[in-house]
């Protein structure tokens, strides 16, 4: 299974799916970016409060969790993702309504699913590639009564702003060890 496989099956859902809705649903970007090991796939989106405008949505998918298991990932995770694609498209988008009662319909109705909020299905993490897992790099810092590990984005917060970061037991600044 490959890319070109996802995108003719996000083309296939599409179709029916406009077919049993009487609609036409133009084809998001479909992108294979998304990384790590806990999101199989994504429908994203930018969405303006003020405004209620909605722009650049995307289809992501995770080539990882495909190479663990397609035959899982083709027949559930697509599927999913095109369904919220399905829903903000028909009632709007909006934040924190993503597993609403029309995605449930759409899962159920359309595409014959049942609509479980997160896919349980066994990966094979020895199959995803390398680039896959993105490990930070931890930083040591000191104060005046222990040593830690911290973050990148920590660390980088503390280069800018030294008095960003003090232990939470002894209210000493940090200071980098290496």
């Amino acid at each position: 299974m490959n890319q070109t496989q996802i995108i003719e099956t996000v083309h296939r859902l599409l179709a029916e799916a406009g077919d049993q809705l009487g609609m036409t649903f133009p084809v998001p970007p479909i992108t294979f970016k998304l990384r790590g090991t806990s999101c199989a796939g994504q429908h994203a989106f930018t969405y303006n409060r003020l405004t209620g405008e909605v722009k650049n949505h995307q289809l992501k998918f995770n080539m990882g969790y495909l190479a663990g298991n397609p035959e899982a990932f083709m027949r559930v995770t697509v599927p999913h993702e095109v369904a919220h694609y399905i829903d903000g498209y028909v009632n709007g988008y909006t934040k924190g309504s993503s597993h609403t009662y029309y995605w449930k319909r759409i899962m159920r109705s359309v595409f014959g699913l049942m609509p479980d909020v997160t896919i349980k299905y066994e990966v094979d993490y020895s199959k995803m590639p390398q680039s896959q897992s993105k490990r930070q790099t931890r930083w040591t810092y000191k104060c005046s009564c222990r040593t830690m590990e911290l973050s990148t984005t920590r660390h980088n917060k503390l280069r800018r702003s030294p008095t960003a970061y003090s232990c939470g037991k002894c209210q000493s600044f940090l200071k980098f060890v290496g």
